[in-house]
């Protein structure tokens, strides 16, 4: 069970929940508002005061500035919209201070103050990030997100749909390596239902080449209008799905108009994304911050094998890189046999949604 927030109705506390993975019907699968009311999102009000609190706390206990990220964390529950969000810290915990202890002992200078410190229903699990919901007046404020000491990686395999053996493979892989979807793929909406059943997280690759009439390319060509509705359509052939990816495509980076209309339907839905290959061109990331979508910010994209030793040099020197790698089988069992070679030095991947902001 994977922890997310919730809040109960009106003057209730806050709380912490379990979603299911993926099996279970998403908990924000109604109709979708329409795309103006992303910047009109209900969520709780920021507290100053409760983050600038947790913020002196966390310092106090070792954990530099350096080492923290603002972001936002989804609501999730009955009377809730799929696009609700509220503030996030997230942060790394010094080897010095293992994440549980150092989450507890904030709990007594919170209630000093009149905030509660709300752990998870699902309990904490180890090896993985740890979540509390700070609460104020019985509301949540303010979310923490603690990660375990150690490099943070994130692998997303992308194009699964198009060959049946490279998704077996990638079914072999850890758990928590991130599985992407493409729904123009033939069989895409049951490809995705078999890795839910399997308990995968998945996501829909955009934008991609497709030939039916509702499927074509994303492309910069295309009203943004329209291409609102076709991202849309996109993102509904494939239920289950909890972000997509951005392929790179230089010319609809680099509009605005163009990849905000991508972005909304991305936003209408409370998924996130992961961000396309670097390009100097491209407004994306501003974008998504404008539009207040999630995103996981992608550090390494690999086609081969030794595409690979460049994540583990990152890894090394900056602590953290989230690489998406190409669907074909003898890469993937590659993916696999690095994986096995992470995990014997205690490496081992998050998933997508662990990380995004």
């Amino acid at each position: 069970m994977w922890s997310l927030f919730v809040a109960g109705a009106v003057g209730a506390a806050a709380a912490l929940v379990g979603l299911p993975l993926l099996t279970g019907p998403r908990l924000d699968n109604a109709e979708a508002p329409p795309p103006s009311a992303l910047d009109a999102r209900r969520a709780p009000p920021d507290d100053p005061a409760a983050h600038a609190l947790v913020e002196a706390a966390l310092s106090r206990a070792g954990v530099p500035a350096s080492a923290r990220r603002a972001g936002r964390f989804p609501l999730r529950g009955a009377g809730r919209a799929p696009n609700e969000t509220f503030p996030l810290i997230s942060f790394g915990c010094p080897d010095a201070a293992p994440c549980g202890p150092l989450l507890d002992a904030l709990a007594p200078e919170l209630v000093s103050a009149g905030l509660t410190l709300t752990r998870s229903i699902g309990g904490d699990r180890p090896g993985r990030p740890l979540y509390r919901a700070v609460s104020a007046a019985g509301a949540p404020v303010l979310a923490l997100r603690a990660f375990p000491p150690g490099p943070r990686l994130v692998v997303i395999v992308s194009g699964l749909g198009q060959d049946a053996r490279a998704t077996d493979a990638a079914l072999r892989l850890d758990e928590h390596v991130t599985l992407a979807v493409r729904p123009d793929a033939p069989g895409a909406p049951e490809l995705t239902a078999r890795l839910a059943a399997a308990g995968r997280e998945v996501l829909v690759e955009l934008p991609l080449t497709g030939s039916g009439p509702t499927l074509g390319a994303l492309s910069p060509q295309t009203p943004p209008e329209a291409l609102r509705d076709q991202t849309g359509a996109l993102l509904d052939r494939l239920p289950g799905a909890v972000g997509v990816t951005l392929t790179r495509d230089d010319r609809l980076l680099a509009s605005a108009a163009h990849i905000g209309a991508v972005l909304q339907p991305v936003g209408t839905r409370g998924f996130f994304v992961v961000d396309a290959p670097a390009s100097p061109t491209s407004v994306a990331e501003a974008t998504a911050v404008v539009l207040g979508v999630r995103r996981v910010g992608r550090t390494h994209t690999a086609e081969t094998a030794t595409s690979l030793k460049a994540v583990e040099a990152a890894l090394a020197l900056d602590g953290q890189a989230s690489v998406v790698v190409t669907a074909d089988a003898a890469t993937v069992d590659a993916l696999r046999e690095w994986l096995a070679q992470l995990a014997g030095r205690g490496v081992r991947p998050y998933r997508a949604s662990e990380i995004a902001l």
